[in-house]
């Protein structure tokens, strides 16, 4: 068997959410910096082997719901102490307030685009209660393990930028998301002039955008 390059683990590879279609995105991009290299994708249902840019194989690994929906980032981050001695990359999942991630995963591990910065309006819920008073503390925590651990690292959006503003700016990229979009395509033809996204979840509202609407 021919020696795998490049180990990645990501907690979702699916094409039809958005952390999934993060993660697809991102492993084009490292498929474009490493295009002759053997590439192996873990996540916690499949396994897949990339040659020459082109899936070869994946398998369906046993299923463990309950752990797969709390846990996962600890079955990552043991995979890849496992592979520590190769090229390994960690993504999606990757919110800034956990730090424990950033804290456990091996040094040399390339991180993901990080996520996160969706701030609560009013203390109305536990949930919002923790966003308010204890997520920026995480994010700095965060921040400077990463600051002293990574060689860089890549948010998805510029919302965090905020926080990093102390920190040394050469090694913090921002704004991955956008090569989510193919700007060159023709959208002349349109069906809809506007359309509003406003899921009915603590973290994802806009009141702004709801008084709009």
């Amino acid at each position: 068997m021919n020696k795998v390059d490049l180990y990645i683990w990501a907690n979702d590879y699916s094409s039809n959410t958005g952390e999934g279609r993060l993660a697809r995105n991102f492993i084009s991009f490292l498929k474009k910096e490493y295009p002759r290299n053997l590439i192996k994708i873990k996540t916690p249902q499949k396994q897949f082997l990339i040659a020459n840019s082109k899936i070869k194989q994946n398998y369906t690994i046993k299923k463990n719901n309950f752990f797969n929906k709390y846990f996962t980032f600890i079955l990552g981050i043991f995979y890849l102490w496992s592979k520590r001695k190769d090229r390994i990359v960690y993504i999606n999942y990757l919110p800034l307030w956990n730090f424990l991630i950033f804290l456990l995963l091996p040094k040399k591990t390339i991180l993901g685009p990080i996520t996160g910065g969706v701030k609560a309006d009013k203390i109305n819920n536990l949930e919002n209660f923790f966003r308010i008073t204890l997520f920026p503390i995480f994010y700095r925590i965060s921040l400077f393990i990463i600051n002293f651990k990574f060689k860089r690292a890549l948010f998805s959006t510029n919302l965090l930028k905020k926080y990093a503003k102390n920190k040394k700016q050469k090694i913090f990229f921002y704004g991955y998301i956008y090569n989510l979009f193919n700007f060159k395509s023709n959208f002349s033809k349109k069906k809809y002039d506007l359309v509003f996204y406003n899921r009915n979840y603590n973290s994802k509202k806009n009141y702004i955008v709801k008084k709009i609407i």
